[in-house]
């Protein structure tokens, strides 16, 4: 009897010890889990899917307001779309309507802007840039009809949106989908962006150009895209011609290259050096145009030397100074 006895005792002691380890084994790996960060399989599957439905819900959230920012970039610039050209900076924009309708009369030759003003017999030509927002709004009031300053209004307008949408695209990429949303915001609602994205001038397509050469060189570098690369360098292309001020730009994006060393810069060198050719074509024959040699001598300072040398006469006029 006794020895029953203690055999039950024996059993009910094992029994209780080896819950006690099993309990201990348990905590032990669940604190060593949180700890290291290890999970079983299902809970890592219902984590992944947890994280990949928060990162979808964090993406549809971006996409709206992306198109928000859109959508009120438009908004607060269109109401003054078909205004006449007059009021701020009412002689560039007459300047730049001037050029796209002598474009789409086929009054003048697609690598010479020409004014409506005359020098001598034939009109004048604007050699300073080749404004290509203006070829576009000239092109689409050729094509579809309408008021022409609607159409470089609209052209600025469309460009705004792009700027904007470039803007939180490029923005998400560098700072994250935060930094992008204030820096949309501020391209959309910024004085100087909705004076000047509402105007038949170019400031709107510069702003979006040079966004999109930006970010067409990050995706295309990052993703190793040649075709995006490829954007870039049109872009950038484009943007020189229209502003030669903007080879500036050659800093950020060989910074961008610089991180790239392999045959992706190689490629993106040569793209960009193919691009480029029409544009450097352009300012050779505008350089050519206003030598000395060429046809606008009579406009160059050396040719108008000829005929007023200095000092000229009107610093000696009293007329010209009381005026």
């Amino acid at each position: 009897m006794q020895r029953r006895h203690e055999a039950l005792w024996d059993e009910k002691f094992r029994s209780v010890m080896i819950g006690r380890i099993v309990g201990i084994t348990r905590t032990f790996l669940h604190r060593r889990t949180r700890f290291f960060g290890i999970m079983p399989a299902a809970a890592q599957v219902a984590a992944a899917q947890t994280s990949q439905a928060a990162a979808l819900c964090d993406e549809r959230r971006f996409r709206w307001a992306i198109a928000l920012l859109v959508l009120a970039t438009v908004a607060v610039r269109v109401p003054g779309i078909d205004r006449p050209l007059v009021g701020n900076f009412a002689t560039k924009s007459a300047v730049y309507a001037m050029i796209a309708r002598n474009w789409a009369l086929d009054r003048a030759p697609i690598w010479c802007p020409t004014i409506d003003l005359t020098a001598g017999d034939e009109r004048a030509w604007h050699l300073m840039e080749w404004p290509a927002a203006a070829f576009v709004a000239g092109q689409g009031w050729k094509l579809c009809g309408g008021s022409l300053d609607a159409w470089g209004r609209g052209v600025s307008i469309a460009c705004s949106a792009g700027a904007v949408w470039l803007t939180m695209l490029l923005g998400r990429r560098w700072l994250g989908r935060t930094a992008a949303m204030a820096a949309g915001a501020v391209m959309a609602f910024s004085p100087v962006s909705i004076v000047y994205g509402q105007t038949f001038m170019l400031e709107a397509s510069v702003a979006m150009l040079t966004l999109l050469a930006l970010y067409a060189m990050e995706v295309g570098l990052a993703e190793r895209r040649l075709g995006w690369i490829a954007v870039a360098a049109c872009a950038f292309s484009v943007l020189v011609v229209t502003k030669i001020y903007m080879l500036v730009l050659l800093l950020p994006l060989g910074m961008l290259l610089i991180r790239t060393k392999d045959r992706r810069a190689t490629a993106a060198v040569a793209l960009f050096i193919v691009a480029l050719l029409p544009t450097a074509w352009w300012y050779a024959k505008v350089f050519q145009i206003s030598s000395t040699t060429g046809p606008a001598f009579e406009h160059h300072p050396l040719g108008r030397s000829t005929i007023h040398a200095f000092p000229h006469p009107l610093l000696f006029s009293a007329s010209y100074y009381v005026r």
